[in-house]
């Protein structure tokens, strides 16, 4: 419990706005109350909850954790190591009719 609360205090500190700091709260007082009351246990089911909504989210059209989410390989290997500009390709997940970029 003592590593999970400094680990959400140090954590606290990364977003830069205050508007954006609100739903991380409201998650680390969820995940809090819930290691407090289960334990490992509950810190591992609040893990997943938040793994489950992040997955079910769309932004534009898109799964949100592209190329995580609905998985692939290429696309995943490519958003890791490749280079931008000297990749010939477009990724996979876009669905477009030409493949090649210009």
């Amino acid at each position: 419990m003592i590593i999970f609360g400094s680990m959400a205090l140090v954590s606290s500190f990364a977003a830069p706005d205050y508007t954006i700091t609100t739903p991380f709260r409201i998650l680390k007082f969820m995940m809090i109350v819930l290691t407090g009351i289960w334990g490992l246990f509950g810190f591992v089911m609040g893990l997943t909850l938040i793994s489950i909504n992040m997955v079910s989210n769309t932004s534009f059209g898109m799964p949100y954790l592209t190329p995580l989410a609905p998985w692939n390989s290429y696309d995943l290997k490519n958003f890791f190591l490749s280079d931008i500009i000297s990749d010939k390709k477009r990724p996979n997940f876009l669905d477009n009719k030409d493949k090649t970029k210009r």
